[in-house]
């Protein structure tokens, strides 16, 4: 495994990589660890590093790589913690991501929300606000069902 990666690490492939990584700087605090550009001008492979410790990697749609871009919806959703979402939030949807939930205090005790960032992947930007128990989740989620107040 190289050195300062994890187990796993997500691969986004964008249509447009270059922006995209001006973007995941600007939003999430992304810096770039290492990026190689190929003769074509593409970006064939980038590693950035979230402020949070967390490292993701992407370049762009390639044939040779066979590297093809996702569109929304397709079955992946990264989750990002950061100390204060709603300001991360705020960034994105200001630098063009589309809001799909507006932050709020969820049932297991973190607030989050959900965003598509310009290059189709989907994001849940979340900061953790307080510990609850797997039983106080139970009933959170069961007066959900019943309509009721989950706090």
């Amino acid at each position: 495994m190289p050195k300062g990666s994890t187990g796993l690490v997500p691969f986004l492939v964008a249509d447009g990589a270059a922006k995209a990584i001006d973007w995941y700087g600007e939003v999430f605090g992304a810096e770039t660890a290492s990026r190689f550009d190929g003769p074509d001008g593409i970006v064939y492979h980038a590693q950035l590093r979230l402020p949070n410790g967390c490292v993701m990697e992407l370049g762009d749609p390639s044939e040779a790589l066979g590297l093809a871009a996702g569109g929304a919806g397709h079955g992946v959703v990264l989750t990002v913690w950061c100390p204060d979402m709603d300001a991360v939030h705020g960034r994105a949807v200001a630098a063009g991501a589309r809001e799909l939930s507006a932050p709020e205090d969820g049932f297991t005790g973190d607030r989050m929300s959900r965003i598509v960032d310009p290059y189709g992947h989907r994001w849940v930007v979340a900061t953790h606000v307080e510990d609850v128990s797997d039983e106080e989740i139970a009933r959170r989620i069961a007066a959900m069902g019943a309509g009721g107040d989950v706090a």
